[in-house]
């Protein structure tokens, strides 16, 4: 036997908290650079080649109750940014070069979308309420895990099936601009899932979540075992990977040891945390 605890969510700021049914999907194919705009051109509002980052969705996943979306972008200047993410069959603009009035005018001149959660009932305003026009200094701060509501709505999305490939597509509208696509995510809540009865342990073993889930930084675990014996404590990504190791080594019977899980390097995601030892 194996006991299994998942992860939803890494690295969602504390200050967010997805529904609980929500099913979480990150990029893996990121970061990328995004291309200068406006090379040769007018100051703003020409942007370059566009930078376009997919996530699947395995089949099976139900339709579409809400969607939110996660995104890291580093930027110098954040008025020149575009994104717009796509299933294929909808297409939303999330974000559309705040504070730009004209489509050659340049937009706010702030820096960064630090893990923003673009969200229709975001609780931290529009994620386009930035100057009417072109400041000198930055006029804006997004908040780490803050929620702000996108330019276009994300319910277009509603109904839709979660299966398939995702599309974010990001551009830059001006020169002299160091903006990368850091990483971004996917949040769908669907209907509620069915709890699935739970599978009882043997006597004086236990493998339990004793921290925050989703987490920001870390997290622990507490782990007993009715028999003196070694035990290895494994995390694995969506795919089946090992990512990182958090225990290997023996553990006496009828003593708890609590197990630690601490971020580190993992992008924000879902994992599986698995106990594995001699007798289960």
């Amino acid at each position: 036997m194996r006991f299994v605890a998942t992860l939803l969510c890494i690295a969602v700021a504390a200050s967010y908290a997805p529904p609980a049914a929500a099913q979480a999907y990150a990029s893996t194919d990121t970061p990328l650079v995004v291309a200068d705009g406006a090379v040769g051109g007018t100051v703003c509002g020409d942007p370059g080649t566009p930078t376009v980052s997919t996530i699947t969705v395995p089949a099976g996943g139900g339709t579409i109750a809400d969607l939110n979306v996660i995104v890291n972008i580093a930027a110098t200047w954040v008025g020149d940014v575009t994104a717009t993410l796509s299933n294929g069959t909808h297409t939303a603009v999330l974000i559309d070069r705040p504070g730009a009035t004209t489509p050659d005018a340049c937009g706010d001149s702030s820096n960064d979308y630090p893990s923003i959660v673009i969200d229709d009932e975001g609780t931290d305003g529009t994620v386009e309420d930035a100057p009417t026009s072109a400041p000198t200094t930055s006029d804006i701060a997004y908040t780490e895990g803050g929620s702000y509501t996108p330019n276009e709505p994300l319910s277009v999305f509603d109904g839709d099936p979660l299966e398939g490939t995702w599309t974010l597509t990001v551009t830059d509208g001006g020169e002299g601009d160091d903006t990368s696509l850091l990483s971004w995510q996917l949040l769908f809540n669907d209907s509620p899932p069915v709890a699935a009865e739970p599978v009882p342990l043997p006597q004086g073993y236990a493998f339990e979540l004793d921290g925050p889930n989703p987490l920001v930084e870390a997290t622990r675990f507490e782990l007993r075992v009715g028999e003196t014996e070694p035990v290895r404590v494994a995390v694995y990504d969506v795919r089946g990977r090992e990512v990182a190791l958090l225990h290997d080594g023996p553990v006496a019977a009828d003593s708890p040891i609590a197990v630690p899980f601490a971020r580190e390097a993992l992008q924000a995601g879902t994992y599986l945390v698995r106990a594995e030892g001699a007798s289960f």
